[in-house]
């Protein structure tokens, strides 16, 4: 399977609920995961069914795989990509402590390490391809939260209430990484985002949030050419890790919940609404459960594409909650 970056450029802010935080209007998140991008580029394609059903079966059978989306600096020069934080435990080491400052500086490390939610590639995938706990223990920036006040006038009293937003920095943005096996499905799915960059992603669409340009994609190789963190990536597709992490938001199959218990992971709600132009308004779907991006565990589980039915839809609802892994090994 050969693995592509595409990078995203947002002309926009975004907003991405935050379904954890209760998925009221004003929690946010900077990302989306790979369930929810998958099914805005299927509703893309809703007026072609045999398109449809042609990228849900390649991602069925792992013919294409697509990541969650997650952020990216420096396009233009020597570009840095973020992958989740592994969610891991380690043994833990005795380590001698010489004077009272070193003890204070790795106390305080510990609880910033907590706080980080991204690191980059590189630091995931060392000179001995291994991640070390403390290789990265700065928050890096990708951009600002933003509120917004709004009033809704469709009742006889006004309702005000706050929308939250997030506006990326200056050469920032997400991206995603994509594996086929076919290199003439590269351009089918190509088509697809770009036509859905026009559309946008996430809420509040109809606003002007979550539109973006879908910048040049590039191949992951061993070849330095797009930065030490495209180099990393593709290392760590390929390793036969200790552990394996996470890069998409995944549903395990029944016979894999056994493994699920040996990993550490954090579980995440998915919820929503379902919009299809088979239907005359949007829904809000009953909501389930998954392994959030940056789950560890002992192998890779395959995952499964999830199939919904609700009476109020003429067709079934599907959620792409396949695996896409990273072979990690942990240097203490």
């Amino acid at each position: 399977m050969k693995y592509y970056i595409f990078p995203f450029t947002f002309t926009s802010s975004v907003h991405f609920g935050n379904t954890s935080e209760g998925g009221s209007l004003d929690k946010v998140q900077l990302t989306i995961s790979s369930d929810t991008f998958v099914s805005a580029c299927v509703n893309e394609i809703g007026h072609n069914q045999a398109e449809i059903e042609w990228l849900l079966q390649s991602l069925r059978v792992d013919d294409i795989k697509i990541s969650s989306l997650f952020p990216f600096t420096n396009l233009h020069k020597q570009i840095e990509l973020f992958v989740p934080r592994p969610i891991c435990e380690t043994q833990k080491k005795h380590i001698s402590i010489i004077d009272k400052d070193t003890l204070l500086k790795r106390v305080k490390d510990q609880k910033k390490l907590k706080k980080i939610g991204y690191i980059r590639a590189s630091n995931l995938y060392n000179k001995v391809g291994a991640y070390s706990l403390f290789s990265m223990i700065e928050d890096p920036f990708f951009g600002q939260y933003l509120t917004a006040h709004r009033v809704a006038l469709r009742e006889e009293k006004s309702n005000p209430y706050v929308v939250g937003s997030f506006k990326f920095a200056k050469n920032a943005g997400l991206y995603c990484i994509v594996g086929v096996k076919r290199i003439e499905d590269l351009d089918r799915v190509k088509r697809i985002f770009e036509s859905l960059s026009y559309t946008g992603i996430g809420g509040k669409r109809s606003s002007g949030f979550g539109q973006f340009i879908v910048e040049d994609e590039f191949e992951l190789d061993t070849i330095p050419t797009y930065g030490t963190d495209a180099v990393a990536l593709y290392n760590l597709l390929q390793q036969k890790g200790s552990m394996y992490m996470s890069i998409s938001a995944i549903t395990p199959k029944i016979d894999e919940i056994n493994i699920v218990s040996e990993g550490t992971y954090k579980i995440i709600k998915r919820s929503g609404f379902v919009y299809s132009e088979s239907i005359s308004a949007p829904y809000k779907r009953n909501s389930f459960y998954a392994l959030q991006e940056g789950s560890c565990m002992p192998y890779p589980l395959e995952g499964q594409m999830v199939e919904l039915h609700y009476d109020k839809s003429p067709h079934s609802i599907y959620k792409n909650m396949k695996g896409f892994w990273l072979g990690v090994n942990i240097d203490e």
